[in-house]
This record gives C-alpha cells, sequence and structure tokens, in this order.
C-alpha cells in the first residue's frame, strides 16, 4: 500500500475474474472504477495487456505494484473445468489461482465480490495456497442494487488504499452511490440509529409511521424469461418465492417528514406518500451490458383498521417494482407485502 508521504505515485487496482464466469461484470466494474480512480490506476488484462506479452508475466508484474485486488467470483468460480475435465483450480498453473496466491502472499488487500447471486467459496474447495481468500469479508454486487453495491465497494477501496477516489468532474447533483455512500456513514456513526428512534414523531396524518417488521411474497413476475436478473439479493426469483432476504425487512415510515417510506437496510429505497395514499420512489437498476436503468417502485397499502386513527399497527398490501434495460422487454415485478409494527 501507498505510503502517505508518497504523495505522486497512482494507487493501483487489479480485477481478477474468469471470463466464462463474470465478464460482463467485470467489464461494468472496471469502467466505474476508472471513473472514480482513474484509468492508470486499474489493472484489467483485456485492456492493459499488450497482444506480444507473455500473459502470466504481466500479470506478476501488476500484482508486484498493486495496492489491492478485487477477485470477482460467479456461481461457477469454483466449479468451472478445463477441456480434460479438471477443475481449473486444482491446476497450479490457473491463471486466477495465481492471480488471487500472489495476492494474498504479498499482503495485499483482497475483496471477493460476488456476482449473479453466488455464495462465499468454501474453505474445503479452495486450494491451500488461496484458502485465506474464504476468510475475507466478501461484497455483493446485483444488478438490482448496482449504484448502491459499488458505492459499499468503493467506500472500502478508498479506506484499503488511504485515498479519496478521483473525480473527473464534479457531478451536476447527488448520483444514487455518493448518496448510498452517505447514508452508509451516517449509519456507522449512529445516525441510522437516531432515525430509527424517532421514527414515531412528527408523525401528525400519516396513514403509516413507525418502524414495521415486513415480509414479503413474489406473486406475479413479467418480461424476465432470458433476462438474467437478480431482484433484492435473490437471483432468478420465481413466482410465488418467499425468500429469506425478503423475510423480516425492517421499514419506516415518519422520518424524515410525515409522508415518507424508508427502508434502512436498502438506503436507495425510499420515496413519498402520494395523494391516493400509495407511497412511490424512482431510483436507478443495473443493467448488464448497458446503462442503468430507472426503476420505479409503487407500495399500496391497507391498513388493518384503515377507520381507526393512525398510525396503524398492521397492514398489508402489494409493492410494485418495474424496470427497463436496453436491449431487453421491460420487467414487472409484485409484491404481497404485510407489516406489524414493531415494538419500541
Amino acid at each position: 500500500m501507498p505510503s502517505a508521504t508518497d504523495t505522486h505515485r497512482t494507487p493501483r487496482i487489479f480485477i481478477s475474474y474468469r471470463r466464462d464466469d463474470s465478464a460482463g461484470y467485470a467489464g461494468r466494474l472496471y469502467d466505474r472504477l476508472v471513473e472514480r480512480f482513474g484509468s492508470d490506476g486499474v489493472f484489467m488484462d483485456i485492456d492493459a495487456i499488450q497482444p506480444s506479452h507473455k500473459f502470466a508475466d504481466d500479470i506478476e508484474e501488476a500484482l508486484a505494484d498493486c495496492d489491492a485486488c478485487i477477485v470477482l467470483i460467479g456461481r461457477r468460480w469454483t466449479s468451472i473445468e478445463s477441456i480434460d475435465g479438471r477443475r481449473r483450480l486444482d491446476d497450479p498453473t490457473d491463471f486466477i489461482r495465481l492471480e488471487v496466491g500472489a495476492a494474498i502472499r504479498r499482503g495485499i488487500p483482497v475483496f471477493p465480490v460476488l456476482v449473479e447471486g453466488a455464495a462465499p467459496p468454501i474453505t474445503a474447495l479452495l486450494p491451500d495456497d488461496i484458502r485465506e481468500l474464504s476468510a475475507r469479508q466478501a461484497i455483493e454486487l446485483s444488478s438490482e442494487r448496482w449504484n448502491y453495491d459499488v458505492g459499499r465497494l468503493m467506500l472500502a477501496l478508498s479506506d484499503a488504499l488511504g485515498v479519496t477516489p478521483k473525480r473527473h468532474r464534479a457531478p451536476a447533483r447527488w448520483s444514487p452511490v455518493v448518496v448510498a455512500a452517505v447514508i452508509l456513514v451516517l449509519a456507522i456513526a449512529g445516525i441510522g440509529a437516531w432515525i430509527l428512534s424517532r421514527s414515531e414523531a412528527s408523525c401528525q396524518g400519516a396513514q403509516l409511521c413507525g418502524t414495521y417488521r415486513v415480509n414479503m411474497s413474489l406473486t406475479a413476475l413479467s418480461g424476465a424469461d432470458g433476462v438474467n436478473i437478480t431482484l433484492w439479493g435473490v437471483h432468478d426469483p420465481h413466482e410465488g418465492a418467499a425468500e429469506k432476504a425478503w423475510m423480516d425487512q425492517i421499514w419506516v415510515f415518519g422520518p424524515p417528514g410525515p409522508n415518507s417510506w424508508l427502508i434502512p437496510l436498502r438506503p436507495t429505497l425510499a420515496g413519498t406518500l402520494e395523494s391516493d395514499r400509495s407511497y412511490t420512489s424512482t431510483g436507478n437498476s443495473g443493467c448488464l451490458g448497458g446503462d442503468d436503468a430507472p426503476v420505479h417502485r409503487r407500495l399500496v397499502v391497507v391498513p388493518s383498521d384503515p377507520d381507526s386513527e393512525p398510525p396503524a399497527s398492521v397492514f398489508r398490501g402489494t409493492l410494485r417494482i418495474e424496470w427497463d434495460c436496453a436491449g431487453s422487454e421491460p420487467v414487472e415485478a409484485t409484491f404481497q407485502v404485510a407489516g406489524t409494527m414493531k415494538a419500541a
């Protein structure tokens, strides 16, 4: 890692990935890292290695001068086989194994990054020289939460490198990544807990107010045939599913105003109350191989006691999510939701 006095040296980030496992994510992440850290600060074989060079030599040279290593892990990362039927990770000359092993030996910060709903690698399935990878804290990148997830990764990289990411131009407005990063920092500082503690304040006239535990199940999904999607942490969701990631969520109605809707564990999801008493929000959804697409969410709730004075202690309803990535059909998902006010 560069020293505090080495102000002229550009920190370097190495991206390790398999083309037939996570190439689409690698290219997209590379573009975001270059945007933030500069083209001299990111190494990926597809752009950085010259055709006449030896691949292994260039990889070794790059790792000798890098300050952090991102290991992209898809669902087939540990199981992909060579044409002879042998698992690639079992080959001592496998480039991924060489890259990860060299980074671990050199004491470089290594960030396992999970894509396509992959699970962290199991220790017993890894060769001895890269077994330590399974002990590193993994970060998930999903298409549905791309901006927020990349924001978390950027924060972790900046902290490990001891630098402030480059910005080539000042944004005209706060991007979702910046908003997610600020909310994450506030949560770490304890502000998130303060928001939750204030959820019962200033709620006059609110249909829902306070902190609720919410369970969700997917009741309808259209336009997803043949599309690789991840919906709220669940890859390739199916109608009728009630996945663990959708259960026992914490939703807050109230702060910063009486008509807001906030999901603290997913800071990019925040909306406002419309005149028809539905909660709506608009954000961005990650699209593989293309620009982010606007995503629209509309939550329509029916309190269990609609004729009583607010806030309602129990509610049920539907949450509809719509997005449209270039080159694919518009996707629409509908959840059935049920919430119960959390005891103070």
